[in-house]
């Protein structure tokens, strides 16, 4: 006959120590859920980009396509594109505005004048 030999330890509060274990299990589980989530999220933007390098391929081959299809022509233009800085673009901006607005600001002393001319001329035949 074999023999069995057990062991046990006394355990301080086995509540307190069930209680633990289940909280770290508990968070284990939501630690899992996350990272699945993260995984399928990743997965998904894998596919999104396999998917958009295909349709960018498509492009690319319409694009030649087209190209193909348009006339032959040897004509070379020498023109220079100059850059502006930013600066410069957010100053011409700024000035096409404030154009805009002293246009209106005119538009409306104009109208404003030409009210006050009339007004004049029906007190003018009034007081006559």
């Amino acid at each position: 006959m074999e023999e069995k030999y057990g062991f046990f330890v006394g355990i301080r509060d086995p509540v307190d120590v069930r209680r633990n274990i289940l909280e770290c299990t508990r968070d284990i589980v939501q630690h899992l859920q996350k990272y699945e989530k993260f995984r399928e999220q990743r997965e998904e933007k894998i596919k999104e980009i396999i998917d958009l390098r295909h349709i960018i391929e498509e492009i690319d081959k319409l694009n030649a396509n087209l190209k193909a299809e348009f006339p032959k022509a040897n004509i070379k233009f020498n023109t220079v594109v100059e850059k502006i800085p930013v600066k410069e673009k957010r100053e011409v901006r700024e000035l096409k505005v404030k154009e805009k607005i002293t246009k209106k600001q005119i538009g409306e002393i104009e109208k404003l004048e030409e009210e006050l001319n009339i007004i004049e001329n029906r007190l003018n035949k009034l007081s006559d």
